[in-house]
């Protein structure tokens, strides 16, 4: 993963620390996201050079990420706050369950299907019913 940026290494060229990926870390924006880790937290100013840094943590059921992190398999997203995450906004997500409203633009699980709408699901933008395909 990389965690910072030296401005003046290498050469004046920049370089860039890495360090094994972990639960709870700070990462620079430019690094990649593993899977089964999502992004919670954002900060715009970081990495040592004003580039955007992400904390990522290890998918778990029930749990706010922010807008534009990965969904892991078998999760969906049930809730929305355009606020939070430095104001990018926040996902609910659950694991995938019959039952549960997702999000618009979620992708739907294998073995499941979607139903009926409610429009006051996932915080005003609407959301479908998740059922056993």
């Amino acid at each position: 993963m990389i965690t910072s940026r030296a401005a003046n290494g290498c050469n004046g060229a920049g370089a860039w620390y890495m360090q094994p990926v972990q639960d709870r870390i700070w990462v620079c924006a430019t690094s990649p996201i593993p899977a089964g880790y999502v992004i919670t937290l954002h900060s715009a100013n970081g990495c040592n050079s004003n580039i955007d840094t992400w904390f990522l943590e290890l998918a778990r059921d029930g749990q706010w990420v922010c807008a534009g992190s990965p969904i892991p398999t078998g999760y969906v997203l049930t809730g929305h706050i355009s606020t939070g995450c430095g104001n990018i906004g926040v996902w609910f997500q659950q694991l995938a369950r019959v039952g549960v409203y997702i999000c618009p633009g979620v992708p739907i699980p294998a073995g499941y299907r979607t139903d009926a709408c409610n429009a006051s699901m996932c915080g005003g933008l609407g959301g479908w019913l998740l059922l056993s395909a």
